[in-house]
C-alpha cells in the first residue's frame, strides 16, 4: 500500500512541477523586443526593410511595398514587418520566432525572417519570391 501511494504523490508533484514551469505562450511568445536588445541586430540579420529593398536588385519586383509594423508586430511579436504585393516579409528578435510564426501561418523562415505570401500568389512565384530572399539572407 505504502510503494503505491508514494508513487501517486510522487506524479502529482511532478504534475504540479510541470504546470507551473510550462511556457506561457501568451505572454512569451509577443513579448516586445526593442531594437537595442535584438539578437538580430546583433547577429547582423538583414531587417524586414533590408530584404524588401534589396530585392529589386536581384531582379524581383516589390509592388506597393508598405511598412506595417505598427498594424502588425505588436500581435506577431516581430520587429519589423514589411508588405508588399506579393508576399510579407517579418523579422523577429530569434530565429524561433521568426520559425513558430511562419509555422503558424503557412509561411516560411530563414535566419530571423519569416515570409508569408497571400493565397492568390501563384506557387512558382512564392517559390521565385522565395529563393531569392535566402540567397539574399544567406
Amino acid at each position: 500500500m505504502w510503494p503505491l501511494r508514494l508513487v501517486v504523490i510522487a506524479g502529482v508533484v511532478v504534475m504540479s512541477c510541470v504546470a507551473c514551469s510550462s511556457w506561457d505562450t501568451e505572454t512569451q511568445a509577443h513579448a516586445p523586443v526593442t531594437a537595442a536588445e535584438d539578437p538580430a541586430v546583433l547577429l547582423g540579420s538583414m531587417t524586414a526593410r533590408q530584404v524588401v529593398d534589396a530585392l529589386p536588385r536581384a531582379g524581383i519586383a516589390t509592388v506597393h511595398p508598405v511598412d506595417d509594423t505598427d498594424s502588425q508586430c505588436p500581435s506577431a511579436g516581430c520587429l519589423q514587418s514589411v508588405s508588399t504585393d506579393a508576399f510579407r516579409v517579418m523579422s523577429f528578435p530569434s530565429t524561433g520566432r521568426a520559425e513558430a510564426y511562419a509555422a503558424d501561418h503557412q509561411g516560411r523562415s530563414v535566419e530571423t525572417l519569416a515570409v508569408t505570401f497571400p493565397a492568390n500568389v501563384p506557387a512558382a512565384d512564392r517559390d521565385r519570391d522565395w529563393n531569392a530572399i535566402v540567397a539574399l539572407v544567406r
